[in-house]
């Protein structure tokens, strides 16, 4: 596992539980979440971390997502709402990424109808 401290965490912040709400708290182990930018080829995607109390990061997820939307966070999982960068030509497709707050598993689905 990595320490929070030997990496820099481009425009890193803690998620909260609300808009002005607290740190969002996270148990088994206890811990919280970080998000960071994440430089990935050309564009920069939001990047999810789990950290606990030490400082440790338990794991980490690249969310795919350029442009932020929305994030609903929950204890369990997060919700997250974007777009990922597009093709030359294209438009940015929007996205609805699912994270599994104690795996970091996720899963992304389009919002496009008929996709």
């Amino acid at each position: 596992m990595e320490l929070l401290t030997s990496t820099n965490y481009y425009g890193a912040a803690l998620l909260r539980e609300s808009h002005r709400g607290s740190v969002l708290k996270l148990t088994g182990p206890d811990g919280f979440l970080l998000t960071s930018l994440h430089q990935n080829g050309s564009v920069e995607t939001l990047m999810i971390h789990r950290v606990d109390l030490q400082g440790q990061i338990l794991w980490q997820a690249d969310t795919g997502i350029t442009e932020l939307d929305q994030i609903l966070p929950d204890p369990r999982a997060l919700a997250i709402v974007g777009k990922q960068a597009a093709p030359s030509g294209k438009l940015p497709k929007p996205v609805l990424v699912i994270l599994n707050n104690e795996s970091g598993a996720l899963s992304s689905h389009s919002l496009w109808v008929g996709e």
